[in-house]
Order: C-alpha cells, then sequence, then structure tokens
C-alpha cells in the first residue's frame, strides 16, 4: 500500500509512464522506500526523544542506507533470475528444434531402407 501511494507520486515526479517498475522510479528520482523512510523516522523521533548522542541518529541513517541497498541487491537478483530462467527456455526451445530437425531428416532414410 505504502509503495502504491509512493509510485503514483514519483511517477508524476519523474513524469513517467505507469508502465515504469517502482524500483525503477525509485532509482531514477533518488527516493529510498517510504516504508524505510518511516521506520528511519521513527527512530531518529525515540533518539530524539531519548536525548540519545547524535552518533546514534548516524548510525540510524547508515542503517537505512545498508537496508536499501539490501533491498536493492534482492531486487537485481530477482531480475538476474528472471533473465536466466528465460535464457534457458530460449536454449531449451533452440534444443528441441534442433532435434525435431535431426528426426525429421533421419526417419525418411529409416522408411527407405526398410523397402
Amino acid at each position: 500500500m505504502l509503495l502504491g501511494i509512493q509510485r503514483k507520486a514519483l511517477l508524476r515526479i519523474a513524469s513517467g509512464y505507469r508502465t515504469i517498475s517502482t524500483s525503477a522510479i525509485q532509482v531514477v528520482t533518488g527516493t529510498p522506500p517510504l516504508s524505510l523512510l518511516i521506520e528511519e523516522r521513527y527512530r531518529l523521533y525515540h533518539i530524539e526523544n531519548a536525548q540519545l548522542p547524535a552518533w546514534m541518529k548516524e548510525i540510524e541513517v547508515r542503517w537505512t542506507i545498508w537496508r536499501r541497498q539490501k533491498r536493492k541487491e534482492k531486487d537485481d537478483l530477482s531480475e538476474d533470475n528472471k533473465r536466466a530462467k528465460k535464457e534457458l527456455l530460449k536454449k531449451l526451445e533452440r534444443q528441441r528444434k534442433q532435434e525435431s530437425i535431426a528426426r525429421k531428416a533421419v526417419a525418411p532414410t529409416e522408411r527407405g531402407a526398410g523397402r
């Protein structure tokens, strides 16, 4: 739900089409996922109210950046998996076609040998 809200706003900001993925539009606009921003702001609010040292704020910001990178790596891996799956399917299709052609080439000679 949060990504849907953020996505609409980012598409308008970037003047993008609705076919652009959420991850891509976040990269184009340089905006982290809204859920991460909310979590970060929540923690920063509690750090400030508890009057904890300033270095804890820095840790929280770095933690959010790290989590964003991990999400991106996960998205990249899923894209790599999709790409690899497509390549594998293409390769299998080529092999099936070659086997089919080879069977057709062998079949007439086998029929002729039996006469």
